[in-house]
């Protein structure tokens, strides 16, 4: 295709052949709302798109549904924040080493799967904090559409602000919280457009954009601190619960509490996952989820857990909010990566979007999206559904390189809550990794509530 454009260039007039010339150049660079995907046969609106030969990767999504009655009547408005990272693992399950097919040893894999967590290590940057300060990452940018998320436009952008969720609070206004020069909030008067910030917590905090929970008088959003610097990725890794008074501001740092961070123990790791040593065992990026029993927060943290895949830790807050405790790694399909889970009222379920490993010689792989759902948070269902699978005819082998559909978040939509919508860090059509993703996508998953097993659906 390319020769035959430049052959057609080079028939056509000189001004024509400069006004193409000059079009394909300023295309990119040219203002335009994103759009649907149409080279794509998974339905995704395209929130935003990063130049993967400029090495613009984009990551942290955080999606929030505002409906009429939270608009003044404005009908439904969808927020959407991301952020811009500029490095990651190689494109490769392996770091960049493609063996030919079939020839790989239970000792190859256990070889590479610790050179890639050597990788993980010196370059896996948008776990590791902000960069410099004169880098995007430092900013969260805001999008916002009105069409039901099928165009989307950029209208503000929260400086100093890394791993940022959205929620509406109880004053009207949309907060974000992340991290930066710490714990930081981020309060919008005006649906994203403009924003002021204040460092609540101090410290280095660190965790993808993980949802709120609004429970026992507090606001709570967990998130991770380095507590053994020079450890392997995720190794030393402590999981910190963050609570405010709803009542309170909650710009103030005085009205924030944090608990002590909990490392991961290996000794909690049992059957079935001691066959095999652990390459680097730690946990992350958690999600704070309140129990059946309406009083006990519990924290649902991505394992790394290689070799294995597909293993999650749950941990329970003490009543007085004061400290988490462990109670039990599980079964969890998608658990290597970054979920995201709610709690839905009307089935009494709690509910996953994850990203399912199914290929065990890949446990980092990310192409495959699933719907998962759970009664007690302890037992979880195999997926329910496939949302999102590589579709581009790439081999088996490249789509676990090449493709990603990983750090989802989700927002139940209508006033029933019984659509989910939800946001995608997409590494899609010509991202350089699965974990360097070019682009952030929508979707929604209409009547989900049919997946559930048909004992749980009343």
């Amino acid at each position: 295709p390319l020769c035959s454009t430049k052959t057609m260039l080079c028939r056509t007039p000189c001004c024509w052949t400069i006004l193409a010339v000059l079009l394909i150049t300023l295309l990119p660079v040219l203002p335009a709302s994103a759009r649907v995907l149409t080279d794509s046969t998974l339905g995704l609106s395209e929130v935003a798109w990063g130049k993967e030969v400029d090495h613009d990767y984009l990551g942290s999504p955080a999606l929030l549904v505002l409906g009429p009655e939270q608009t003044n009547g404005a009908g439904t408005v969808l927020l959407a924040s991301l952020e811009h990272f500029s490095s990651g693992p190689a494109p490769a399950c392996f770091n960049g080493t493609k063996p030919p097919p079939g020839n790989l040893t239970r000792q190859d894999m256990d070889r590479l799967y610790t050179q890639q967590q050597s990788f993980l290590l010196s370059s896996d940057i948008d776990q590791q904090g902000p960069a410099t300060s004169t880098s995007s990452m430092h900013y969260t940018f805001v999008y916002e559409s009105v069409d039901n998320g099928t165009t989307w436009r950029l209208i503000g952008q929260v400086p100093q602000m890394h791993f940022m969720t959205l929620f509406l609070h109880t004053d009207g206004n949309v907060y974000g919280l992340g991290t930066g020069a710490g714990l930081t909030v981020a309060r919008s008067p005006d649906r994203g457009r403009s924003w002021t910030t204040s460092v609540v917590l101090p410290g280095s905090f660190s965790g993808g954009s993980n949802p709120v929970l609004y429970a026992n008088g507090h606001v709570h959003r967990a998130v991770h601190v380095r507590t053994m610097p020079h450890a392997p990725f995720s190794v030393g890794f402590g999981s910190v619960m963050t609570s405010a008074p709803i009542s309170s501001n909650l710009s103030d740092p005085a009205s924030w509490n944090a608990t002590a961070p909990l490392v991961f123990d290996p000794a909690w790791v049992t059957e079935p996952w001691q066959q095999h040593p652990w390459v680097a065992p730690g946990y992350l990026e958690g999600n704070p989820v309140l129990g059946a029993d309406n009083k006990t927060v519990y924290n649902v943290l991505r394992v790394n857990s290689l070799p294995y895949a597909n293993v999650a830790c749950v941990l329970r807050l003490s009543a007085d909010g004061l400290r988490q405790e462990f109670v039990k790694l599980t079964d969890f399909p998608g658990g290597m990566s970054k979920f995201d889970v709610k709690f839905d009222d009307k089935t009494g379920t709690f509910v996953a979007l994850s990203s399912f490993v199914s290929v065990d010689y890949c446990p980092n792989s990310r192409n495959t999206l699933v719907l998962i759902a759970s009664r007690d948070l302890m037992t979880w269902t195999k997926p329910l559904t496939i949302l999102l699978q590589d579709d581009t005819g790439l081999s088996s082998y490249d789509s676990l390189r090449y493709t990603g559909f990983h750090y989802v978040s989700f927002d139940f939509a209508n006033s029933d809550g019984s659509d989910i919508a939800y946001l995608v860090r997409t590494a899609y059509r010509g991202a350089v990794s699965y974990h360097n993703s070019n682009r952030i996508t929508y979707k929604k998953l209409p009547d989900w509530r049919r997946y559930l097993p048909q004992a749980w659906q009343n």
